[in-house]
């Protein structure tokens, strides 16, 4: 049950994603929330203080909000158990398309075969040429990748990570 709670943070705030262009979906202005103790994505407008639209799940305890194009948005769902200490497979990149109001999980083959399984925290990056960089924050692990499943390169570190970005060479 993806909306079932568990724990004495009811909303945890964890990504504020600003709208900086207008779409059929979302105006500027607008900000996605990622309300983690309820697996919850809401965009929200201030100018009407006003929740526009708001989806529970499949993710659950997620992360990281972008946005994609201008129908869609990506979400890191950590997707961790009730509880915290049940089995905990793996993490998994969710699209989520207004227009068709279907959710797909296109980096699952990546997420899978090298057991990207943040349990809280992390981010990604979705780059230019379709592959993904991810931040396991839990186990240390940066990590760059496609999906078909092949990873291009992999930085271990002995520590957590928090908060690393990638930086094309434009933006360098």
């Amino acid at each position: 049950v993806t909306a079932a709670y568990y724990g004495d943070d009811p909303i945890h705030l964890n990504d504020i994603e600003p709208v900086t262009t207008d779409s059929e979906f979302w105006l500027t202005g607008d900000i996605f929330l990622s309300l983690r103790s309820l697996s919850l994505v809401m965009l929200y407008r201030p100018s009407e203080n006003k929740v526009i639209w708001y989806k529970q799940g499949p993710w659950r305890f997620q992360h990281d909000v972008d946005i994609v194009n201008n129908h869609t948005i990506s979400i890191f769902g950590n997707d961790a158990t009730i509880g915290w200490h049940e089995s905990h497979t793996n993490s998994e990149i969710y699209f989520f398309d207004f227009t068709s109001n279907n959710t797909s999980k296109p980096y699952s083959k990546l997420f899978l075969k090298h057991n990207i399984n943040s349990m809280t925290d992390s981010l990604y990056r979705l780059l230019k040429d379709g592959d993904i960089y991810v931040e396991e924050t839990n186990h240390g692990r940066l990590l760059r990748g496609d999906a078909n499943g092949n990873l291009k390169w992999e930085f271990i570190w002995n520590s957590l990570i928090n908060w690393s970005r990638f930086i094309n060479e434009d933006e360098f």
